[in-house]
């Protein structure tokens, strides 16, 4: 806690004929995140690295194409008998069998675009091939609404035939006419169709070429089912035997591929990397089993990454920390602090045990269902949070926005809704506590690391912070601050008076004058925790609001006890307010969830952080974590 792990930067000098060993070695090793070398060229990688990629390659798009799901675990093998593998899964067979498969797909598809184009001539029992000829021009349509009698009275001076296909509720009209009319005719037919529809030049009975179609569409369709339950078998017959030898081929491509971080000389491969300053013995214990092979720890001005070490119970939070930005190895680990003041601000904004208990179920319910590790972290931050929502629900008395619980009455120690005042002084007094351990531990931070002019600053920021507020308690009767009385009887005029002008001299001789235009800054981060207070108000009312919707439980309990069996009225009544009631409080309680989980991040973030915080590590990435988690 506090401090991050210890890192230390490790050199590896080997002969070039062992960089296989030495890759080994590391692997074995696990827990060192080697990066490039700076001292030498750089290797290349093992020679069988373009092998492994191309194999990793296909069984990655395997996975993909065949859906595979589930967890392998990971061996290592030999070239040899990974390639043994790989062609063992018979790849050339499935190609093959995709290949095939995407032929009948589009011959699938043009027999149903075809089959389409005849649907609208299925009724029309006209071997069109012996009708039409050069003299005589056909037009199929499907005539306006209404138009009938148009199309007919335009074409009564004209030559024609006319045939009336009926298609359910639709009507087509064959038309044939001499060809020599088509200046006549097509303009009539253009103003008066629907739709005019291309006539397929096929041969024989539109009936008997649909059937044909709709038979090579069963047979297409039939060989396409054969090869996707053939596909289906070898998934279920290979796909545990794919993941499986992924995993070893992603371990044989980390290795393969490591020696491109290499140095490289003549004769040696030199190897750099970061390790845990604990690990070093067992290190080299690892790499003393390589004949000539030489450890070093190498002195570096170089950032280390950085690694946070955290106990099992605030380790959740440490998410919230990855999230923002880690922290750089010369700066203190926020985990613990955050860990601490995160749930109280969440439980004080919530504030209810109705809703606390909720959220404590809902939290328990992504921790035993989820399997991913984001989401197990946000359960277990949401599961102390909702603990302390419960806290402070029997501090304020509120469940679901009432003062009892199934008939008996609670005594609030702070009543939210009447008592906004003391609300409000007391989530001043947080703001000003926490801002304050801001910028003490930034104080510490720089002392330990000796800057002490930086910590000096800080410390006319801290003294600006605690003479600003004993100066106006102590000159100004505000009821927003009476909590600080006591404070500017410690502190009084014109002692915190001179508090203020030593912390801006301190903050304008060491760091800069124009630090000083952030003193407005420091006001704005102190009032900001007043949403504290009113976000947990709005909260009350919002359940008040909900609890006095009219819904009448001495009703429906007369309707289940048959005293009042068929009062219809009642029991709709109490369905529609019931429901409303219900909802209400669900959306209360998602309202209260994210509100109270945003702005106590919020007050993290911008507020606290900006006091020492500065970011930016980089995370220690080893090649394996063998690390086990407590």
């Amino acid at each position: 806690m506090l401090t991050l792990e210890k890192m230390k930067k490790v050199r590896v000098i080997a002969p070039r004929d062992d960089a296989r060993k030495a890759v080994q070695a590391l692997y074995d090793f696990g827990a060192i995140q080697v990066q490039e070398c700076k001292i030498a060229d750089l290797d290349a990688p093992l020679p069988d690295f373009q092998e492994i990629s191309e194999m990793l390659i296909r069984l990655r798009a395997e996975e993909r194409l065949l859906n595979l799901k589930g967890a392998a675990s990971s061996s290592e093998l030999e070239l040899s008998e990974m390639r043994e593998r790989f062609l063992e899964l018979g790849f050339p067979a499935l190609d093959e069998k995709r290949e095939r498969l995407q032929e009948l797909e589009n011959t699938l598809g043009s027999l149903k675009e075809e089959k389409g184009l005849l649907l609208p001539f299925r009724n029309l029992n006209v071997d069109i091939s012996l009708v039409k000829s050069q003299r005589l021009n056909l037009v199929y349509f499907e005539p306006r609404p209404g138009a009938e009698m148009k199309i007919e009275s335009a074409l009564r001076k004209i030559g024609h035939e006319l045939l009336v296909v009926e298609d359910g509720k639709r009507r087509f009209w064959l038309l044939a006419y001499d060809a020599r009319q088509q200046e006549k005719v097509q303009p009539v037919v253009a103003r008066n169709a629907a739709t005019i529809l291309e006539i397929p030049k096929i041969r024989g009975n539109f009936g008997s070429e649909l059937k044909r179609l709709e038979t090579e569409i069963t047979a297409t369709n039939s060989q396409i089912l054969e090869i996707t339950d053939w596909i289906g078998e070898y998934k279920g017959r290979n796909g545990g035997q794919i993941l499986g030898l992924l995993e070893s081929l992603k371990v044989a491509s980390l290795k393969s591929e490591l020696t491109f971080k290499f140095g490289k000389t003549a004769y040696f491969s030199v190897v750099e990397g970061w390790i845990q300053a604990k690990d070093f013995d067992s290190f080299s214990y690892r790499i003393s089993g390589m004949d000539s092979a030489l450890i070093e720890s190498v002195a570096t001005e170089e950032i280390p990454p950085s690694k946070l070490k955290n106990p099992k119970l605030i380790r959740p939070f440490q998410f919230l920390i990855e999230f923002f930005s880690l922290p750089k190895s010369y700066e203190i680990d926020p985990t613990l602090f955050i860990a601490i003041t995160y749930p109280i601000f969440f439980g004080m904004i919530m504030g209810d045990i109705g809703y606390g208990m909720l959220s404590l179920f809902i939290a328990l319910a992504i921790k035993l269902k989820s399997k991913s590790e984001a989401l197990q972290k946000l359960g277990g931050m949401l599961a102390l949070s909702a603990l302390s929502s419960i806290f402070f629900g029997l501090i304020f008395a509120e469940f679901f926005g009432l003062e009892h619980i199934f008939g008996i009455e609670m005594h609030p120690l702070i009543h939210r809704a009447n008592d906004v005042t003391e609300l409000m002084n007391i989530a001043i007094l947080i703001g000003v506590v926490h801002l304050a351990l801001g910028y003490i531990i930034s104080i510490a931070t720089n002392a330990i690391h000796g800057h002490s002019k930086h910590a000096i600053a800080r410390f006319g920021w801290l003294l600006i912070e605690i003479s600003m507020i004993a100066a106006v308690v102590g000159s100004v009767e505000i009821s927003l601050l009476e909590i600080f009385a006591p404070l500017a009887l410690i502190y009084p005029m014109p002692f915190s008076a001179f508090g203020i002008l030593l912390g801006m001299f301190l903050i304008a001789y060491l760091e800069s004058p124009t630090h000083l235009m952030e003193l407005p800054s420091l006001l704005a981060n102190i009032l900001s925790y007043l949403r504290i207070a009113a976000l947990g108000l709005s909260g009350v009312i919002i359940a008040m609001i909900i609890n006095q919707l009219p819904v009448d439980f001495d009703g429906f309990f007369a309707m289940l006890t048959l005293q009042r069996p068929f009062d219809i009225g009642a029991a709709l009544s109490f369905v529609f307010f019931a429901s409303i009631f219900v909802l209400g409080h669900i959306g209360a309680l998602v309202i209260a969830i994210v509100e109270s989980g945003i702005q106590s991040l919020r007050l993290h973030y911008v507020e606290f952080f900006s006091k020492f915080y500065e970011g930016g590590g980089l995370p220690f990435t080893p090649l394996r974590d063998r690390e086990n988690k407590k």
